[in-house]
């Protein structure tokens, strides 16, 4: 994954298009979440990304507890109630939360915990919600959701 998927310049991890043999240059948020979540950048690697996240329209510098979209909200095909293309997705936030608390960025983690708890307490278990006004999406009593939520309040929110 380091050879042949990281993107020095924008400082993640890329998807690889096998028939074109190539990089695919969109920027989501599970390009983030799930190299951290598995260990894979080394900690200079991670401190990058997680400058990119801050940087970047995924929201990670904000004090308040402000979800992560599933796609960059200054992508060209950003639409915030569109799946994998803007909503926000409890899993993808759970794993982020999890990959920073592993690289030490533990007050990142925790505010994407709250936002999980929040969420969830102000919309229920929805699939998804959108970015812009947290609206609950897609199929409601979803069990991932419910099932991060738990986790997430098992231990410190």
């Amino acid at each position: 994954m380091n050879e042949k998927l990281w993107d020095a310049e924008h400082s993640t991890y890329l998807d690889f298009d096998l028939v074109a043999q190539r990089l695919i240059y969109v920027y989501v948020a599970p390009n983030f979440a799930g190299p951290l979540f598995a260990g894979i950048p080394d900690e200079e690697r991670a401190k990058r990304m997680v400058s990119a996240l801050e940087d970047a329209g995924f929201g990670l510098s904000d004090e308040s507890i402000t979800p992560v979209p599933s796609y960059d909200p200054y992508g060209f095909a950003f639409f915030p109630t569109r799946y994998w293309r803007g909503s926000v997705w409890i899993n993808i936030n759970w794993f982020l939360a999890q990959g920073l608390d592993r690289y030490g960025y533990e007050d990142h983690a925790r505010r994407l915990r709250k936002t999980i708890v929040s969420l969830c307490c102000d919309e229920g278990f929805y699939e998804c919600f959108d970015p812009l006004t947290r609206k609950g999406r897609g199929s409601d009593l979803f069990s991932w959701t419910a099932a991060l939520l738990l986790d997430v309040m098992r231990g410190d929110p």
